[in-house]
C-alpha cells in the first residue's frame, strides 16, 4: 500500500489527477520544486528562523529512521523538533517543527503540536489541512490529538486554526486521495492550479478532448455542474444555444454572470476575442514595464527588472541581488530609478504591487515615495479580465502575449525554472543560470509591452 505524505494533498488539492498520473507514470517531483508546490522554505532558512528559539533538529532522511529519532526526542521531552517524522501505518507526516505544550500524553504531562513554515502570510487551504494531517497523525502516536494548528511565516509570527472546524473538509479529500491512490481517476476538471502538475499537458488534452466545460477560464466547479444538469456538458452545446434559452434553463446563475460564461464559450467556438467595453489605458511620453522575479524557497526578491520605453526607444534595466544579502540594495535602487523616471508603470497581476508594499515596509523605505510608485502601477491584468474575452482557457501573461503575437527566447522558461536557475547560481555559481534569468525577465516585460499595445490598438 503506497504511504501518505502531507505532500499529497497538495498535489490533489492543486489539481487531483496530478495523483492519478503520478501513480500510473510515477513521474515525481524534486525536492526544491515539491518545496515550491508546497509554500515552503530551504531548510536553512527554517533554522535561521528558529536560531533564538532553539531547537532539536532531525537531520535523518530515511523516513522510519527519521521517525525513531523524532519519538526519541519526544519521550525526552525536548521543547522544539526541527524536521521531525511521525509515521504511522501508510501515514508519513514530516511537520516542520514539533513544539512541546503542556497537557497528556502517552509521554508524561505534556504533549505535541506541529507547525510548518510557509511563505506565505496568509493561511491557506492547503496549509490548514496539512496541518490537519499532522494533528491526525501526533494524535495516533501519542494518543492525544492537538487541537490546534498552526503555520509560520518567514518572520517568525505564528497564526493558529482549529482542526475540528476543517476537519471534514481533511477527511474527504483524504477519502478521496486514497481513492485516487488506489486507482480511480477524478473527474475532468481544468484550473490554472492544473499548471503547478507535471501533468498538465494529460489535464489539458482530456479536457480538449472531449471539449469539457472547464475549458472555459475561471468557470466554478459549481458553475459546471449547474451547466451540466440543464443539458450543457461540452463547450460547444453551450456556444450555440440562444441566449433567452440559456437564461430560461439556468435560473439558479446571476444573469451578468451567466451571459458573461455564454460570451466566454462563444469566443472558445470561434478562435476570436471579444470585447465586452473599451480598456483605458494612459498614455505618457515615457512608459515603464515592471516585473520581478523572486525565490520563494529563500523567501526573497532578488530581481527587479524594468523596460523604459520612452519617444520609441526600448531600454531594460536590471536591479539584481546576486545573493540573498543583496536584496535590500537591490530594492533601494530599483525605488531610486522609479522615482527619477515618472510615467505609467504597467505590470501583469498582484504580485509586484504585493512586492513593493512588503519590502517598503521591510526596509523602512521613504513613504511618499512608495506611495508615488503605487498610484503609478497599472495592472493590465486587471484592466483586461472583465473587459476583453480571449478565445482561451488561461489568461496568464505568457498565454495573452502568445495571442497577441510576442514569443519568449526561451520557449521552455518559467517562474518555477527561473527560481531553480537563480538555486543553481548561488549553489555553482553559473553565470549562464545568471544570463537565463536575466533573459527570461527582460522577455517578460517586453511581452507586457507587446500585451498593452495589442490592447491599444484592439480593445480600446
Amino acid at each position: 500500500m503506497q504511504p501518505i505524505h502531507e505532500h499529497h494533498f497538495y498535489q490533489y488539492l492543486s489539481c487531483p489527477n496530478w495523483i492519478y498520473w503520478e501513480r500510473e507514470e510515477w513521474k515525481t517531483l524534486e525536492m526544491l520544486e515539491r518545496r515550491l508546490m508546497m509554500d515552503g522554505l530551504l531548510p536553512e532558512m527554517n533554522r535561521k528562523i528558529l536560531e533564538s528559539r532553539g531547537y532539536d533538529e532531525v537531520d535523518e532522511e530515511d523516513h522510519e529512521e527519521a521517525f525513531a529519532r523524532t519519538v526519541q526526542l519526544m519521550e525526552q521531552g525536548v521543547p522544539r523538533i526541527l524536521h521531525g517524522a511521525l509515521v504511522h501505518g501508510r501515514y508519513v507526516s514530516r511537520p516542520d517543527i514539533l513544539e512541546r505544550v503542556e497537557g497528556r500524553s502517552r509521554f508524561g504531562d505534556y504533549y505535541y503540536v506541529a507547525c510548518d513554515i510557509k511563505r506565505s502570510h496568509r493561511l491557506t487551504r492547503e496549509a490548514k489541512i496539512a496541518g490537519v494531517f499532522h494533528a491526525e497523525v501526533l494524535g495516533l502516536i501519542q494518543n492525544t490529538r492537538p487541537t490546534q494548528g498552526y503555520v509560520m511565516d518567514p518572520k517568525g509570527d505564528v497564526q493558529s486554526f482549529l482542526i475540528n472546524e476543517i476537519e471534514g473538509e481533511y477527511h474527504l479529500t483524504l477519502l478521496r486521495l486514497e481513492e485516487t491512490l488506489e486507482g480511480d481517476k477524478p473527474r475532468e476538471f481544468l484550473s490554472s492550479h492544473c499548471k503547478r502538475s507535471p501533468w498538465f499537458a494529460h489535464c489539458k488534452q482530456g479536457v480538449e478532448s472531449c471539449d469539457h466545460l472547464s475549458r472555459i477560464n475561471r468557470i466554478w466547479i459549481e458553475e459546471v455542474e449547474m451547466f451540466e444538469r440543464a443539458g450543457y456538458k461540452r463547450v460547444s452545446q453551450l456556444a450555440k444555444v440562444k441566449s433567452s434559452t440559456l437564461e430560461k434553463n439556468v435560473p439558479g446563475m446571476k444573469l451578468e454572470r451567466l451571459r458573461f460564461l455564454h460570451r466566454q464559450a462563444q469566443s472558445l467556438i470561434s478562435g476570436k476575442h471579444d470585447l465586452v467595453e473599451p480598456v483605458a489605458l494612459p498614455s505618457a511620453p515615457v512608459e515603464l514595464y515592471f516585473d520581478i522575479e523572486a525565490d520563494p524557497l529563500r523567501d526573497l526578491d532578488y530581481l527587479f527588472g524594468v523596460l523604459e520605453i520612452e519617444n520609441g526607444k526600448e531600454t531594460y534595466h536590471a536591479f539584481l541581488a546576486k545573493s540573498p544579502g543583496e536584496e535590500g540594495e537591490a530594492w533601494a535602487k530599483f525605488l531610486t530609478f522609479m522615482a527619477e523616471h515618472p510615467g505609467p508603470v504597467y505590470h501583469y497581476g498582484w504580485y509586484e504591487i504585493e512586492v513593493v508594499r512588503r519590502l517598503a515596509q521591510k526596509y523602512g523605505s521613504d513613504e511618499a515615495l512608495v506611495e508615488a510608485l503605487l498610484k503609478r502601477m497599472v495592472d493590465l491584468l486587471g484592466l483586461v479580465r472583465p473587459k476583453v474575452i480571449f478565445p482561451l482557457s488561461f489568461y496568464s501573461l505568457k498565454d495573452l502575449a502568445a495571442y497577441a503575437g510576442f514569443s519568449w527566447r526561451n520557449a521552455e522558461a518559467s517562474g518555477a525554472g527561473s527560481i531553480l536557475w537563480y538555486e543553481d547560481w548561488l549553489a555553482f555559481n553559473d553565470e549562464k543560470k545568471l544570463k537565463d534569468i536575466l533573459e527570461y525577465n527582460e522577455d517578460d516585460v517586453r511581452a507586457t509591452y507587446v500585451l498593452k499595445k495589442w490592447l491599444e490598438e484592439y480593445a480600446t
